[in-house]
């Protein structure tokens, strides 16, 4: 039993395909901002470790071709208890929490709000619009209400508005 340890195993693996920019320091920063929320843990580590990842451009226009690696990074979350999709921004070149969506899916849609895509969250069939707001400590995006021509039951409402005020 005497003898050196061996730390042979790893604990959470990014997998092959995930690529550098995803896993960069930069980002990881900002991924355990987003794991602890006023000095506290928000997510267990198993949410990151069961978290799926997609790159997006939220920016104004198109994607620049030739940009590669500034695509924003959405991270679906597992753990808290509501379907929360936490946003990394990259396609202003530094990356920066972007806040989050609460879904089960997420759209991302061509209306353009302060320089950012609108994203519309489905929670419990019903959709929530999530908007960029410069004027938030960080700018962020928003919930601000029900998607245009839908409404939200009093129910996803008031989750929403929840996770907002604990986030």
């Amino acid at each position: 039993m005497a003898g050196q340890i061996q730390f042979n195993r790893d604990y959470a693996v990014w997998g092959s395909q995930v690529k550098p920019y995803e896993k960069s320091d930069d980002v990881g920063i900002i991924v355990t901002d987003f794991m602890w929320y006023e000095g506290y843990p928000y997510y267990p580590i198993g949410a990151l470790v069961g978290a799926k990842i997609a790159g997006i451009w939220l920016g104004e226009g198109e994607r620049p071709s030739d940009d590669v690696d500034n695509l924003d990074l959405l991270f679906k979350m597992t753990g808290s208890g509501e379907p929360l999709v936490e946003i990394i921004l990259r396609s202003g070149g530094v990356p920066v929490y972007g806040g989050y969506v609460v879904g089960q899916t997420v759209t991302v849609t061509d209306e353009i709000v302060a320089g950012h895509r609108v994203l519309i969250g489905t929670l419990d069939g019903d959709q929530l619009r999530f908007e960029y707001n410069p004027m938030l400590e960080p700018p962020r995006y928003d919930f601000v209400g029900p998607a245009v021509r839908s409404t939200a039951s009093t129910t996803s409402y008031r989750k929403a508005s929840k996770i907002r005020r604990l986030r």
